[in-house]
């Protein structure tokens, strides 16, 4: 039998779980409710997005709310991104990707990927823009929901289309990566829109319409495409307007009214841009609206007003210039000293690898030339020995007949073997074997020292003074210089070759 106290503890642990896992809800829908306020305002006011944002991840991380973490810091970013702080986002992007992949979280994941292709081409750097966006074609494939996957899959397409742009050797395919988007994201159902989302299909259907007709545009052909764009663009209702598409739409709309001579109208939407552009500090777009502004004004013979702006404009692109400058400067700096600080140390793991392999692929290609040339002198050695016991035979036969002729063979084959190795027993064992050739010199020349009497012995097997010379390690100059002398101190006539008169000895 259950004793009272025994239950009264169990229902307290109970109601303690209970207790907890209410105030958890709540602060998890406190956390959720802090998301949907800092998507909110991004566009309006990015600095109130990065504080909430802040806050949302903090405490996510004390409520262990692993999508709070992952949504608190992308929208962090996001933030930073439309306040220009583009050094934050390479230095923390890689802290939200390595969080999202921990958690599984592929849509944020992809989103941070296109994100850091976003910012490296804001600072220049649209190569290496274009290669992380294409990494995101392969993290879309793990996302568990179709429409979420159409979704990113679209936004994939539209980021390499987008940086595309600056590649004047990619424009061709610009509209290829635009079209896919737009054809990914008209496939996208419907969602409930309460809470907390990143994106509605109009706000995808919206940037990317505002893209296709800025790219039509540019390159100044399909106008009715460009028409057909901006006005389906208008008649859509985006949740989160995204100033710089609004201002690139209506910079386009003024650049088509003026295309038409319709100047009143193309002042009035380059107004709207100019509006927006100053509202949202958004310098980039008001480059454009100025520019459209100075050029309808001076068809509209308003040369007053078309200074102005071109004035405007010029003060404007050398403040942008410059502001762009110290960003990508000290985005660089930042880059090469925070993410670059991997990429040098695992270069020089790399070049320490490179330069251990290297060193052993010479040792081994050494070795190998060595045993060549090892293989390639015996094989040469066995062959110049053949030939030379051949010669120094025939030449003993006739000329040394005192020799004992069964040992001869023997006899010659070891003292030329000893020679063609310069082997210190060589001397010794072709005195044993020639005493009287030694004594007879000795008795013509009893000056001669040992070193003189050795390259005799070689001259008297025969030896050219080449090989005289590669088997005693010595230049043939100096071979030839004691050869010399040999012949002044036996008076060896100039007539006569020095190899035969040895021969005759």
């Amino acid at each position: 039998m259950i004793s009272s106290k025994t239950t009264f503890s169990f229902l307290f642990i109970l109601l303690f779980f209970c207790l907890t896992a209410k105030a958890q809800h709540r602060s998890v829908q406190k956390i959720d409710s802090m998301l949907v306020a800092a998507r909110a305002t991004l566009v309006t006011n990015p600095e109130n997005t990065i504080t909430i944002s802040k806050e949302a991840y903090k405490k996510s991380l004390e409520n262990n709310y692993a999508k709070g973490q992952d949504y608190g810091l992308l929208l962090l970013n996001f933030g930073r991104f439309n306040s220009r702080k583009f050094d934050f986002i390479i230095r923390d992007i890689d802290k939200l990707k390595a969080l999202a992949t921990k958690h599984s979280n592929y849509e944020v994941l992809t989103i941070a990927v296109l994100l850091e292709a976003r910012t490296l081409g804001r600072i220049q750097h649209y190569k290496r823009g274009l290669e992380e966006a294409k990494k995101a074609f392969a993290i879309v494939k793990n996302i568990d929901s179709e429409n979420s996957r159409i979704i990113h899959q679209g936004l994939t397409y539209q980021m390499i289309g987008f940086l595309q742009q600056f590649h004047a050797e990619s424009r061709d395919s610009v509209f290829h990566y635009f079209l896919s988007a737009k054809n990914e994201f008209k496939k996208v159902r419907e969602f409930n829109e309460d809470g907390f989302v990143m994106y509605t299909k109009d706000d995808l259907l919206y940037n990317n319409y505002a893209f296709l007709a800025n790219e039509f545009m540019a390159q100044k052909n399909g106008f009715d495409s460009v028409d057909y764009y901006l006005d389906r663009a208008l008649k859509l209702r985006p949740k989160y307007i995204d100033n710089i598409s609004t201002s690139l739409i209506h910079n386009n709309i003024g650049w088509r009214f003026a295309h038409k001579a319709k100047y009143d109208e193309a002042v009035k939407h380059y107004k709207i841009s100019e509006d927006i552009s100053k509202r949202y500090n958004n310098k980039e777009m008001l480059i454009y609206a100025y520019d459209g502004l100075s050029i309808v004004y001076h068809e509209m013979k308003d040369y007053k007003n078309a200074s102005i702006y071109a004035n405007q404009l010029r003060l404007l692109q050398e403040e942008v210039a410059i502001s762009n400058q110290k960003i990508v400067g000290n985005s660089v700096e930042k880059f090469l000293s925070e993410k670059g600080t991997k990429l040098e140390n695992s270069n020089k793991n790399l070049s320490r690898i490179i330069i251990i392999i290297t060193i052993f692929v010479l040792m081994c290609v050494s070795a190998v030339i060595l045993l060549y040339k090892k293989f390639k002198k015996e094989k040469l050695t066995k062959l110049q020995m053949e030939n030379l016991l051949k010669e120094k035979m025939e030449l003993i036969e006739q000329e040394s007949k005192d020799l004992d002729k069964s040992a001869s063979t023997e006899n010659l084959q070891e003292i030329v073997m000893l020679a063609i190795n310069n082997d210190p027993s060589f001397y010794i064992k072709f005195q044993e074997t020639f005493p009287e050739f030694i004594a007879t010199l000795l008795e013509i020349a009893p000056t001669m020292v040992p070193s003189e009497l050795k390259t005799a012995a070689y001259i008297k097997l025969d030896f050219t003074t080449k090989e005289i010379a590669k088997y005693t390690n010595m230049s043939v100059r100096a071979v030839e210089a004691k050869k010399y002398r040999l012949r002044k101190k036996l008076n060896i006539p100039s007539e006569s070759d020095t190899n035969i008169w040895m021969s005759k000895i």
